[in-house]
């Protein structure tokens, strides 16, 4: 049988007109995130001119804590006390160490492996933090679309790929909690946003709060900055109420987000079930109770029944915060988050300025940090005040 150059022509116009049609804006998107990422992964490889070695100590921790689980499974590190560090009684590692990122770099790692991929669990280690910096940036992308477009995300994710801070956190060799909780803390954003969403349909926002939850859940698991977080958007929450914009979602969403997300932390021996009683997720509770209590008042019709009911609620919340404070249930501050609200009292403590980074940032290392994108934090503010929306 002779095929003609016509037929071949028309076969492959044919499959031509089949194919899914790519508009030129995804097109130019994706190629401007396919720059991103290289951009990302290249900058965090440069240190390999230096060779593949673990940087600074808690990498090591960390990659002991993950070659445990790689070589005696997934719950072998329950019960490890380990007789390498603190001489002589050991590290009971269930409570000295957060199990996020050695369960993630253990569970790719197997996978990888799985798929034939011949790469010595070190190596591994040493590559994977610079993987996850780039991958964090394509997160920012959708987070800063979520909020404001397109050329927002590309602009968001473009800043992260370059920030000099970012960087040395997640460059080859530091394989420590910041290569995973950044992105904890992305997708908890953007997974809360999108649920609070009024536009979107109520089983979108469910499965959205749910996704906010298992964010949470795994941040609280990989890294001790998740009360930063945390702190935002119960705060966000209380300005909701304030600016009266409470609304039934919010609701649904707060509780489904912190139920998962605290269930989740409590669940592990670390951070465990004392979190509960840290003072920011008291007082995240405490905001759950004023949204209850804002649904609460938008059902009852007499403005006397309102009355009585913001007297009660407010009495049983103080007095509630009272006893357990009295009872001692009720953790204290950390000196280092004390420090955020006030810098000064980082001066107070020796145990505090004893660690390098809890030192009084200087104006020139905030210059140094944030660069050129002062000016579009200035823009930005001006621009937001101008459009409030809940995003």
């Amino acid at each position: 049988m002779k095929i003609s150059r016509e037929k071949i022509v028309n076969a492959l116009k044919k499959a031509w007109n089949n194919f899914p049609k790519v508009s030129h804006g995804t097109l130019l998107t994706f190629s401007s995130l396919l720059i991103i990422f290289v951009l990302a992964l290249s900058v965090r490889l440069l240190p390999l001119r230096w060779g593949m070695s673990l940087s600074e100590f808690d990498p090591f921790l960390q990659y002991r804590f993950t070659e445990k689980i790689v070589k005696e499974g997934y719950f072998s590190w329950l019960d490890w006390r380990d007789y390498n560090r603190w001489y002589p009684w050991g590290a009971y590692v269930p409570k000295t160490n957060l199990p996020g990122l050695p369960l993630t770099a253990a569970t790719f790692y197997i996978i990888i492996s799985f798929m034939g991929v011949n790469i010595a669990l070190k190596d591994f280690c040493i590559i994977f933090p610079a993987v996850m910096g780039a991958v964090t940036c394509i997160a920012m992308y959708f987070l800063g679309k979520e909020i404001g477009g397109k050329t927002v995300g590309l602009i968001s994710a473009f800043i992260l790929a370059l920030s000099p801070t970012y960087i040395t956190r997640t460059s080859l060799g530091f394989f420590d909690d910041e290569s995973v909780g950044v992105l904890a803390i992305i997708l908890f954003f953007l997974f809360f946003l999108r649920s609070i969403d009024e536009k979107r349909p109520a089983n979108s926002s469910m499965v959205y709060g749910a996704l906010a939850g298992l964010s949470l859940g795994y941040l609280c698991l990989s890294w001790g900055a998740s009360l930063y977080p945390i702190g935002i958007v119960t705060l966000f929450a209380l300005i909701m109420i304030i600016l009266r914009r409470y609304s039934q979602r919010l609701l649904v969403t707060y509780s489904l987000t912190f139920g998962i997300g605290l269930f989740i932390a409590s669940s592990f021996p670390r951070p465990g079930i004392e979190f509960l009683t840290s003072w920011p997720i008291l007082l995240a509770g405490g905001v759950f109770l004023l949204l209850c209590l804002s649904e609460i008042v938008r059902r009852v019709r007499t403005t006397e029944w309102k009355i009585i009911y913001i007297v009660a609620f407010l009495a049983a919340l103080i007095g509630g915060f009272s006893v357990l404070s009295y009872l001692g249930y009720m953790g204290s501050i950390a000196g280092k988050f004390i420090s955020v609200i006030n810098p000064f009292a980082r001066e107070g403590s020796p145990l505090v300025m004893s660690v390098q980074e809890h030192h009084m940032t200087s104006w020139s290392s905030l210059y140094y940090e944030f660069g050129i994108t002062i000016i579009f934090m200035m823009l930005g503010f001006f621009f937001a005040a101008g459009n409030l929306t809940n995003k």
